[in-house]
């Protein structure tokens, strides 16, 4: 599929590019203005103040009163998703895109990814990943052009941003008219959700431009460290759960690469148990409770993610203590090694 010049393209529709903000005074300014200098003009920048306690909101403020494309909201805190929400509540674009408040964008963002739209499709692009990782930035993108492919393919582009809102661009009518929203019930997989629910409403394709115009701000903030044991695969299980349902609106045949990313979230729950300070019996208790649900025995059974085999190998058998055991064998087996 070739894309379309800019310029021969008669598109001139506004583009609503919502920015959730929460304590970002550090990197706000370089985000907004990477939007300001979009070289596609006709956009409304809605900057969504969740409830900041730094100086956020007056950075935002000063931002309005320079540039009639910015639109603030100052709303209590709510998370990433209430204040995404709240963005689509007062959107006025015929395209909606996001951005968050610690990444920013190249110039034609919008220019590209609106001039590549097209009626009941799934436009996304690839890129950059900012952070403390070995080798930076990393691109993710295709290996094409621009790539098409099935609905059905999506757990095939989770790697690739599938799971993401910030590097697509939505038709505001399709939000709309099913009344979609992200789900503030989770605050990890909820931009999956949305995609998913987004993809089930149109009657077309995914494509997939070859272009790196996003630079996402990798951070480790959500590490297994902070996370409740417990609370973290109950969320894991509820989002399974709503994800299934939407699936099964998407495709009758779902692919092994949608029970992996589902076994690899609650692998880390496993994990988090067992690096944990609880006692031998409530850690037994706890994986006892995930081992045994049957979320998990479905996807343990149906993923196909064959790296550290003998672990994942007791992992699915299901038995607590085995999977104790064999944490503390590799443990100490590490401290020989030392």
């Amino acid at each position: 599929m070739k894309i379309r010049s800019f310029y021969n393209s008669v598109m001139n529709e506004m583009v609503s590019i919502i920015v959730p903000v929460y304590n970002a005074e550090k990197t706000l300014e370089r985000c907004v203005r990477s939007l300001i200098e979009q070289t596609y003009s006709n956009i409304e920048i809605i900057l969504v103040n969740d409830g900041s306690k730094d100086d956020s909101l007056l950075i935002c403020r000063q931002f309005e009163k320079n540039d009639n494309r910015v639109i603030v909201v100052d709303k209590p805190n709510g998370g990433v998703s209430s204040a995404r929400n709240a963005g689509l509540d007062i959107a006025n674009g015929e395209f909606v895109m996001f951005c968050d408040s610690d990444d920013w964008v190249e110039k034609k963002w919008c220019e590209i990814l609106v001039n590549s739209f097209e009626s009941d499709y799934m436009v996304m692009c690839g890129f950059y990943t900012e952070g403390k990782q070995n080798v930076l930035p990393y691109e993710t993108k295709a290996n094409t052009t621009c790539k098409t492919y099935e609905k059905t393919d999506f757990s095939l582009l989770y790697l690739l941003g599938f799971n993401v809102p910030w590097n697509k661009i939505y038709d505001r009518m399709v939000i709309e008219k099913n009344l979609l929203r992200f789900d503030e019930r989770f605050n990890n997989g909820e931009d999956y959700l949305f995609n998913l629910k987004y993809l089930s409403r149109i009657e077309k394709k995914i494509i997939f431009l070859d272009k790196c115009l996003y630079h996402y701000v990798w951070s480790n903030a959500g590490s297994l460290s902070s996370s409740n044991n417990s609370n973290k695969f109950e969320h894991d299980r509820l989002l399974y759960t709503e994800t299934n349902d939407t699936v099964s609106n998407i495709t009758n045949n779902i692919s092994t690469n949608y029970y992996d990313v589902f076994f690899s979230l609650f692998e880390k729950s496993i994990t988090s148990v067992l690096s944990s300070n609880l006692s031998f019996f409530l850690k037994k208790k706890e994986l006892h409770k995930i081992l045994k649900s049957k979320e998990y025995q479905e996807v343990a059974k149906k993923s196909t993610i064959s790296s550290n085999g003998v672990y994942r190998k007791v992992y699915q058998l299901g038995s607590p203590i085995l999977v104790i055991l064999l944490y503390r064998i590799k443990n100490l087996i590490a401290k020989m090694g030392d």
